[in-house]
């Protein structure tokens, strides 16, 4: 079997492309891979809106009973990942405060934070 080579823990920005014209850009989103996962005898990489893991650490999200919705978790394979970040639309980043500078740098609002606090 083919292994992820991406480390747990791993962090990203994701920056997202204008969806039409006279539409508001969507906000970049950062992602925390939390495990592998296997897929057709390949590793791929589970990575959970990092906001989702937020809600769940300060109780304010029951997983066992909502469970984690299908637009808050991403597979993705080393493949995609590497292209990605090549492209600039995923920027990897070692630590949450530096989200604001790279953010800012690049031309994007901060991402929306969705915590009730």
């Amino acid at each position: 079997m083919e292994k992820s080579c991406i480390a747990q823990g791993q962090m990203f920005i994701q920056f997202p492309q204008p969806i039409a014209e006279l539409q508001d850009t969507p906000k970049p989103r950062v992602w925390v891979k939390i495990r592998n996962e296997e897929f057709d005898g390949k590793e791929v990489s589970l990575f959970l809106d990092n906001e989702v893991l937020i809600l769940i650490a300060m109780g304010a999200h029951d997983i066992k009973e909502k469970g984690v919705g299908i637009h808050d978790k991403w597979f993705i394979t080393d493949e995609y990942y590497g292209r990605m970040v090549r492209e600039g639309r995923f920027v990897p980043i070692d630590d949450l405060h530096q989200v604001e500078d790279i953010c800012v740098q690049l031309g994007y609002e901060m991402p929306e934070s969705r915590c009730p606090f």
